[in-house]
């Protein structure tokens, strides 16, 4: 017989406010994805629960701000997932209905659709915001306050995962709401409940979950005591445990991947060397052009292909490529860029960009590292990771060769590659690094290209005097090799 869901299991408008504020990972998506997406993670972090019952359509569409048409869509998506049941009648309503095994499942699914890269800046997020409440809270927060934050700290021992997972949640959102910051609790809640629903995944031992309830205490402690240093430091202390957990289990799923296509240095290796043969492909096409024929000022033609063709052929790995032109080489363009980029693989689009000296997003690849290091040195070089503000707006490793003895002179052809492609790129594929026992692609400056050390977020500088071994990327290419890229493993 099936178990009647009572008023009493109705959920709070309260709770759905915050559910609504969740983060989406498309903000263009369509608003029901949006909407269905924010309830599942609402679920996945424990505040939606087993058996609990929204209220009306109308209110529910009002908290999300959609119209119910919009709503019952996502309720429709939900519904075939397997996460909620509608009944009619008396005690009808749609009620949340999902199991362990489900959840695990979408935890799996978010967390291999995240780089270790991704996770780290996540994580690194959440210290950041945290911290600040906490410092906050530290300063301002009253008896009734520090009551209510070691009622939810001690609710952090709960026995069964799911219940872990919304002490965690609710901790963060009472720390929020202690630090009397509007503006940090609208920071804090989407962040916290996206680390909070990959954190699902995985077996966590019962000896972690006491070690991070424990801090969750040493924070109250610390805060209580009005000891603002301290609680800073132990907030930022939690949240690297929560990060290099979940880095760990992100490194589990990469080890478990099926080892297809080229993988590790010698795939890396040979994928780079492949890019620059097609990056020489367009130089040697430019021989003979006018700047009209290699600019598409004249229509597309063989330089737009090859462009397209030097990201295409390896789109896991290239976001997108183009040419810099030299200053002054068009009459009535004193910068441009011929560059086609692609959010999405094998999707690319004509990059435009802002050439006006007055305008905020203005431009000037003359100064950029990317553009002047091929020019200088004159061979294939790479800057980067860097975050591309004005350019595609995204943090990219950006490799370039020149162009000399033609018309096109002091140009450079380049491309931009995905952090999650050169990730994948090291630790999937056939001959792939073990991203468990801690490895970091790591560029000539001895900074952090990609990696599965706890610490190392990209651009960081690895410290030269600890244990590393290092195997540089070579192969029948000297381009490749002089990049200078190596990678660093912990060693034994």
């Amino acid at each position: 017989m099936e178990a009647r869901v009572s008023g009493g299991d109705r959920i709070e408008s309260n709770v759905l406010s915050m559910v609504s504020r969740l983060k989406t990972p498309d903000a263009a998506a369509p608003l029901s994805h949006q909407v269905e997406h924010r309830l599942a993670a609402g679920i996945a972090i424990g505040l939606l629960q087993q058996g609990q019952r929204l209220p009306s359509e109308t209110i529910v569409a009002r908290i999300f701000g959609v119209s119910p048409v919009t709503l019952r869509q996502a309720l429709d998506r939900l519904r075939a997932r397997g996460l909620v049941r509608t009944r009619t009648g008396r005690h009808g309503g749609t009620v949340f209905t999902p199991d362990p095994h489900q959840l695990d499942t979408m935890a799996r699914e978010e967390l291999t659709a995240m780089s270790l890269g991704d996770i780290a800046d996540l994580g690194g997020q959440v210290a950041t915001v945290l911290a600040a409440c906490a410092r906050r809270a530290a300063a301002t927060c009253d008896e009734h306050e520090i009551e209510a934050l070691g009622e939810a700290a001690r609710a952090t021992l709960a026995v069964d995962p799911m219940g872990v997972r919304r002490a965690h949640m609710l901790l963060a959102v009472k720390l929020a709401s202690t630090s009397r910051s509007e503006g940090l609790m609208e920071m804090a809640l989407p962040l916290a409940g996206e680390l909070q629903a990959l954190s699902w995944h995985g077996p966590q031992s019962a000896a972690f979950a006491e070690q991070l309830s424990a801090t969750c205490g040493e924070l109250v402690a610390a805060i209580a005591a009005a000891d603002v240093t301290r609680a800073q430091e132990i907030t930022h202390r939690y949240a690297e445990s929560l990060r290099s957990a979940l880095m760990t289990a992100r490194a589990r799923l990469y080890a478990e991947a099926a080892a297809t296509g080229d993988g590790g240095v010698p795939g890396m290796t040979r994928r780079l060397e492949g890019l620059h043969r097609r990056l020489g492909a367009v130089r040697e096409a430019l021989d003979g052009l006018d700047p009209a024929e290699a600019t598409g000022e004249s229509g597309p033609g063989v330089v737009d292909q090859l462009l397209r063709t030097a990201a295409e052929e390896d789109a896991e790995l290239v976001r997108g490529a183009g040419i810099a032109f030299a200053p002054g080489l068009l009459r009535d363009q004193p910068l441009w860029l011929n560059w086609w980029d692609g959010e999405e693989p094998r999707e690319l689009r004509f990059k435009a960009h802002t050439f006006n000296v007055a305008a905020l997003r203005y431009y000037d690849y003359t100064r950029m590292p990317w553009f002047r290091q091929p020019l200088a040195l004159g061979r294939l070089c790479a800057y980067g990771p860097y975050l591309d503000q004005g350019g595609i707006d995204r943090v990219t490793v950006t490799v370039g060769i020149p162009v000399s003895g033609t018309v096109f002179r002091g140009s450079v052809i380049g491309a931009d590659l995905r952090m999650d492609g050169l990730e994948a790129a090291l630790f999937s594929g056939r001959e792939a690094v073990d991203p468990r026992a801690g490895a970091a692609l790591v560029n000539a400056e001895g900074r952090v290209i990609v990696s599965s050390l706890p610490g190392g977020v990209p651009g960081t500088r690895l410290p030269v005097g600890e244990a590393f071994t290092r195997e540089p990327l070579r192969g029948a290419d000297p381009g490749v090799e002089a990049l200078g890229w190596s990678v660093w493993r912990t060693a034994d």
